[in-house]
């Protein structure tokens, strides 16, 4: 509805009274008293530039405006748009449109910042921060509040939820172990990480026949307990260890001489399977813990480059594959 108006209508401000006056062709009053219905447009005094509204069509507006003298305060439920480029995407960012404005400073269009915040979650972190560069080198890293990702990310009601419920399943395993009782469904926490027994209080108060149950393999625990590699039902079998065992072999093409290194890692600070895209160098990061270390040889990066560069091979050699997942002690 906004964009229609614009094409329409044309603004200029009154010194006098500090009010929006509108000119316009034949007809403008009635396109006018219909974009009033969907915008509250505030002038703002200071840099006479226009505040819009977090309303709906907010991140579809394409007026251009002037760039803001400052920065909008982050406490302020409000958006503020500009006319420049996109600095998470500055090579096809130049289509004319506002981009919002972001706590950090940084512009970016909806678009782009949707995309950006789906990859960190399917990354497996819930934490937004911003990845523009600063002066040509260095990342922002700023940290984005959800408040503000949420008000213009272009996300639909349904997107929201997913969004939100993919950030509170992945806030709650970076502090603990959690997996649905297979007879309740609900959500218990294991605390003993060595240990594939665990305890539903929840079924415990009900009926303790099912109180029980391993974590493996979800099924009511069977034999004795504790224990760390299976239970005494049938087919209970660590997946993520199967996988570290037969997975493909891969050569990381910008680091010399690194071939046959298995596809597949367990981080070696919290267990989590980790793959390599075959790009850059050797080192990857842990997306739940945010641990570096080597792909090749396992180690911590700091340890890892005291022999080698990112780039060469390491003096050990590729390290075999992993037999059993560490287990992370969280601190």
């Amino acid at each position: 509805m906004f964009s229609k108006c614009v094409a329409e209508l044309k603004m200029k401000n009154n010194p006098k009274d500090k009010t929006l006056m509108f000119v316009g062709r034949k007809g403008d009053l009635d396109l006018f008293s219909r974009c009033v219905e969907e915008l509250k447009m505030k002038n703002n005094p200071t840099d006479k530039t226009p505040t819009f509204v977090d309303r709906k069509d907010g991140p579809n507006l394409t007026q251009r405006v002037k760039e803001p003298r400052k920065i909008h305060n982050p406490k302020d439920k409000t958006l503020t748009f500009v006319d420049r480029q996109d600095d998470l995407d500055p090579v096809s960012s130049d289509d004319g449109c506002l981009k919002g404005l972001m706590s950090c400073g940084h512009a970016v269009t909806p678009e782009t910042l949707t995309g950006w915040c789906r990859s960190r979650l399917d990354e497996g972190d819930y934490k937004f921060t911003c990845p523009a560069l600063v002066n040509g080198t260095k990342k922002c890293n700023k940290l984005w509040s959800y408040q503000e990702v949420r008000r213009l990310a272009d996300l639909s009601p349904e997107e929201m939820q997913d969004f939100e419920m993919t950030m509170a399943h992945l806030a709650v395993t970076s502090y603990c172990e959690t997996q649905p009782c297979p007879h309740c469904k609900t959500y218990v926490e294991r605390t003993d990480l060595s240990n594939l027994c665990v305890t539903c209080t929840i079924c415990a108060a009900d009926d303790p026949t099912y109180s029980l149950f391993c974590w493996q393999c979800q099924k009511p625990w069977k034999g004795v307990a504790p224990q760390r590699y299976r239970c005494g039902n049938s087919g209970c079998v660590n997946k993520d260890l199967q996988i570290l065992k037969s997975c493909r072999t891969i050569s990381l093409p910008e680091v010399r001489g690194a071939t046959n290194c298995p596809s597949v890692r367990a981080c070696p600070t919290c267990g989590l399977k980790v793959e390599h895209n075959q790009q850059h160098c050797k080192n990857v990061t842990c997306p739940r813990c945010q641990a570096v270390f080597c792909f090749i040889c396992l180690q911590r990066k700091r340890k890892c480059s005291k022999t080698s560069t990112p780039f060469q091979m390491c003096v050990s050699g590729v390290a075999p594959r992993q037999t059993s997942i560490p287990i992370w002690h969280r601190r």
